[in-house]
């Protein structure tokens, strides 16, 4: 445990959470105002963790990183005046 220079007390575990875990939101290391607020959110923390599945469950791309605006999610075609994804050898645009 650590007081930082803002007077607030760190914790952080000394082992990592298992990848699953911190992919529902454990996170090793904490903060808080007290001694008991801190505590309290360790608990909350590996609370987390427990009920966190053994495996990640993978993330579509799709929600990671969203498309933009306009563009077709499945297949944004940069030659959109032709029906082939690219030029044709010695093609002039």
């Amino acid at each position: 445990m650590l007081k930082s220079t803002a007077g607030r007390l760190w914790a952080t575990r000394d082992q990592p959470f298992p990848p699953a875990a911190e992919v529902a939101g454990a996170f090793r290391t904490i903060d808080g105002d007290d001694a008991y607020e801190l505590a309290t959110r360790a608990a909350k923390q590996e609370s987390i963790a427990q009920q966190a599945p053994s495996v990640a469950a993978p993330v579509p791309l799709d929600e990671i990183i969203r498309p933009l605006p306009g563009f077709d999610t499945v297949w944004a075609n940069p030659y959109p005046h032709t029906h082939s994804s690219a030029p044709a050898a010695g093609e002039v645009q």
